[in-house]
């Protein structure tokens, strides 16, 4: 059996696959409000029903965390 063409091949397919995933993602760039009066509302959905079961903790810590990261970044109103 030749092997030549199948090491062609998969040297082929491996270039392409190397190609195509680094080009596909883009350096991720912070949003940034336009208007320097601007504001921002965060809504998030109610915790109690994340909470319930064990699998869905995590999501509420990445939107936690996600607030935490970028809330320095907006203007913030006032606490009412």
């Amino acid at each position: 059996m030749n092997k030549k063409p199948i090491l062609i091949l998969t040297l082929f397919l491996g270039f392409l696959m190397y190609n195509f995933t680094a080009s596909a993602q883009q350096a991720y760039v912070k949003p940034k409000l336009s208007n320097k009066d601007s504001w921002s509302l965060v809504l998030i959905p109610d915790p109690q029903s994340y909470v319930k079961f064990e699998r869905n903790v995590p999501l509420v810590n990445l939107m936690a965390a996600w607030i935490k990261e970028n809330v320095g970044q907006y203007r913030q109103l006032p606490n009412l």
